[in-house]
């Protein structure tokens, strides 16, 4: 899987990807008046880099190629095994039950225009930098792209990225809370009919409660009475605040010790390298990352998931069909205005084919540190 992806990048943007992860603030790339487009290897790589390795939702959750538009889900595995009698016939063949969904692709875009004359006027030193706003604007795409991870469930995504929060919000919450009809189905399965493809949420009908460690021991349990293996957590930083401070009174050690991650093209994994990556907390085996961008009641909610891959493929992932591109046009007769125009341009879509193993815990509050 990780040769695939990052030779699917590789594709897109040649040898200057890898070059990037290092280093993508490129010098000396001035953007001139008298050209057709800007460079997609300079300026789309250095879009996608700059969300890939953020240590935000979108870096840490899975990455695999869009080569189909839907999913098939297993909801009824058909007798597992039968015992015979010695010489006796065959027993009967009792299929799995399968369900069919199409999820598709969405498109994000973050647009730039410039008139000539500012174009001219960047080229003197009492003026912006095109390169700057060029820049500027990758950080606004990539953060706009995190920020749809994180919509509250009961806003539909519409043509936005879908929601973590979405995805791992149960029917039961969203009846609790009053949601229009159909604001919990995901992926374009109808929760209220099938029951099988439910989150697991762990809720107080609105009213937040104080953070307790065993909602997150709760929480895990869940998920692997599910056959579940919990692997992410993600939540706000003040949620991860109450954690630390709530699991060092009750274990007499740090929570459970820190692992080293490392961001890969494909997500954050457990660093082999020793010293290299970054220390994450866990909490019951399960590693804490935090993102500013997750939904808040008192304070920041907490989702749980298993990403592992089944038969090769994420239980959860962003299904990524284009990686971040930058297409520019200053051809006044086309525009018909003397300006130049860009536009930053990602497609994928966030998928869950195990969504009975997607967690979250919500209605909470702080408690004195």
């Amino acid at each position: 899987m990780a040769d695939n992806m990052r030779s699917f990048l590789d594709k897109v943007y040649g040898d200057y990807y890898g070059n990037q992860i290092s280093s993508y603030l490129k010098k000396d790339d001035p953007i001139l008046s008298t050209e057709a487009g800007y460079s997609n290897i300079t300026y789309g790589a250095r879009a996608y880099v700059n969300i890939l390795y953020s240590k935000n939702t979108f870096s840490i959750l899975p990455k695999d190629i869009y080569a189909e538009d839907g999913m098939r889900l297993m909801y009824a595995t058909g007798t597992l095994s039968t015992g015979i009698d010695e010489n006796a016939v065959l027993p009967d063949t009792d299929k799995p039950d399968i369900y069919e969904t199409t999820v598709g692709i969405k498109e994000e875009a973050t647009t730039i225009e410039m008139s000539n004359k500012m174009v001219l006027k960047a080229r003197g030193n009492d003026y912006v930098d095109i390169d700057w706003i060029m820049k500027n604007t990758a950080e606004m795409h990539a953060a706009g792209i995190n920020g749809h991870l994180h919509t509250d469930g009961n806003t539909l995504a519409a043509f936005n990225f879908e929601s973590v929060d979405r995805m791992t919000a149960s029917a039961a919450y969203a009846t609790a809370l009053s949601w229009d009809a159909g604001d919990e189905d995901f992926n374009g399965v109808d929760t209220s009919t099938y029951t099988w493809y439910d989150a697991i949420t762990d809720h107080n009908s609105g009213v937040d409660r104080t953070w307790s460690m065993g909602y997150m021991f709760g929480l895990t349990a869940d998920i692997k009475d599910n056959n579940g293996n919990p692997n992410i957590c993600i939540t706000k930083p003040d949620t991860y605040g109450q954690m630390m401070s709530s699991a060092q009174t009750q274990m007499r050690f740090a929570p459970q010790g820190e692992w080293k991650y490392i961001i890969t093209e494909e997500g954050a994994k457990p660093s082999t390298g020793g010293d290299v990556g970054f220390p994450i907390a866990s909490i019951d085996g399960v590693p804490i990352f935090t993102d500013p961008k997750v939904q808040a009641d008192g304070i920041g909610r907490v989702y749980v998931m298993d990403t592992n891959a089944q038969w090769g493929v994420p239980q959860v992932s962003l299904n990524m069909a284009q990686p971040t591109i930058v297409q520019s046009a200053n051809n006044y007769v086309l525009l018909d205005y003397a300006k130049e125009k860009s536009v930053y341009y990602t497609s994928g879509e966030l998928r869950c084919r195990s969504r009975f193993r997607q967690a979250s815990i919500r209605d909470l509050k702080a408690s004195s540190l």
